[in-house]
């Protein structure tokens, strides 16, 4: 697929994506990722350890607060050294 192509399906994944968490607050989009991408995160989702999720926080910088009342979810951050990082990147390289 050629880079102005993968540009055309991600407006369109985005627009998608859009119009549906305005009108319904949500969007689940079948295959918006390409497979090689989703079967890293999935692979990534099975192996990482529950110790590396961390309490979730709202704000940036010194705005950066942790409230049980908005955020209740932990996360964990996917870095470049894994391979699901590196297989975001690659796709990323390719748009």
């Amino acid at each position: 697929m050629k880079s102005s192509e993968f540009a055309d399906r991600d407006r369109e994944i985005f627009d998608l994506m859009g119009a549906g968490i305005y009108q319904r607050g949500y969007c689940v989009l079948e295959n918006a990722l390409p497979a090689c991408l989703a079967h890293e995160l999935e692979s990534f989702s099975r192996r990482v350890s529950l110790e590396k999720f961390e309490r979730a926080g709202i704000g940036r910088a010194s705005h950066y607060e942790k409230n049980d009342a908005i955020r209740k979810d932990a996360i964990c951050w996917i870095s470049d050294d894994s391979a699901a990082g590196c297989a975001g990147r690659s796709v990323c390289k390719n748009t």
